[in-house]
C-alpha cells in the first residue's frame, strides 16, 4: 500500500515526495480546497437539512465545507485530514465562524477510518485515496447509518471517451447500482465557474511557488513540476471531463 504522504500529494496534484512539507505553503492562500461548501450545503438543506445531523468529513483539508456547513446547517461535523497545518488552519476557522463547539477535526488517516452511525459521510474531491470508485462506495457505506447519505466530489467523462482514468458517467452509475446507493442529487460544475475558480488558485499557486524557489533555489524542479502538473489537471478538468458533486443515498 503506497505510503499515506504519497496518496495525499496525488490527491493534491503532487508527485514528489519532497513536495510534502511544502503543501502547506504552496496552498496557503487557498480556505476551499476542492469541493464547493455552497454546492453541499444546497443539498444538505435540500434533503437532510436538520441541525441534529452528524456529519463525518473524509480529507476535509483546512476545514471549508466542515465549518460551513456548520455554521449554515448547526450540525455536529467531524472533519478528518492527513495534514497537521490543515487540521490547525480548520479547528481556528472554526473558532472563527462561532462553530468551535460543533466542530471537531482530527490529523489522521482516512484509509484507516472505522467511524460509524452518522448521517451524512462526505468525501470531497479526494482521487482513490480509499481505493476505486468501488471500493470508495463499500467503505463509506459502513460509515453511515440505515439510510444515510454520502456525497462524493469527483469527475467523469463522456460514455464514449476516456480521459485521465477517470470513469464515464454509465460506468459510475452502474458501481451506484451494484452496491445498492440512490443517486439524489447530481451537480454538474459549470464550465464558466470552474475556469474562474482554477484560474484563481493557479495564480496563487503559481506565486508561492516562485516564493519559494527563491527560498530553496536548488528545489526549484519540484516546484515548477508542481505548478505543470496542477496546470495540466486544470486543463483535464475544465476540457476532457465533466466535474461533479453526487448526493447518494443508504438503500441497503
Amino acid at each position: 500500500m503506497e505510503s499515506l504522504e504519497v496518496k495525499v500529494l496525488k490527491s493534491l496534484d503532487g508527485e514528489d515526495i519532497e513536495l510534502y512539507g511544502f503543501i502547506p505553503c504552496l496552498l496557503q492562500d487557498l480556505w476551499e480546497i476542492g469541493s464547493s461548501p455552497e454546492v453541499i450545503i444546497g443539498m444538505v438543506k435540500r434533503h437532510m437539512g436538520k441541525s441534529s445531523i452528524r456529519v463525518l468529513d473524509l480529507g476535509c483539508g483546512k476545514g471549508a465545507v466542515s465549518v460551513k456547513l456548520a455554521k449554515s446547517v448547526g450540525c455536529k461535523v467531524k472533519g478528518i485530514d492527513a495534514v497537521k497545518d490543515f487540521i490547525d488552519y480548520a479547528r481556528n476557522k472554526a473558532k472563527e465562524y462561532g462553530v468551535a463547539d460543533i466542530c471537531e477535526f482530527e490529523v489522521g488517516d482516512i484509509r484507516e477510518c472505522s467511524e460509524e452511525g452518522y448521517d451524512l459521510v462526505i468525501l470531497g474531491a479526494c482521487g482513490d485515496v480509499l481505493g476505486d470508485l468501488d471500493t470508495t462506495i463499500k467503505k463509506l457505506k459502513k460509515m453511515v447509518r440505515s439510510d444515510g447519505y454520502i456525497i462524493i466530489d469527483d469527475a467523469f467523462c463522456e460514455d464514449d471517451k476516456k480521459a485521465g482514468g477517470y470513469l464515464s458517467h454509465g460506468e459510475a452509475m452502474d458501481i451506484f447500482t451494484k452496491n445498492q446507493v440512490e443517486l439524489i442529487e447530481e451537480d454538474l460544475i459549470a464550465e464558466e465557474i470552474l475556469e474562474d475558480v482554477n484560474y484563481n488558485n493557479n495564480k496563487n499557486i503559481v506565486r508561492r511557488a516562485m516564493e519559494l524557489k527563491l527560498k530553496y533555489p536548488d528545489k526549484s524542479k519540484i516546484f515548477d513540476d508542481y505548478v505543470r502538473k496542477q496546470l495540466d489537471e486544470c486543463e483535464v478538468l475544465e476540457n476532457d471531463v465533466k466535474c461533479v458533486t453526487w448526493l447518494l443515498r443508504k438503500v441497503e
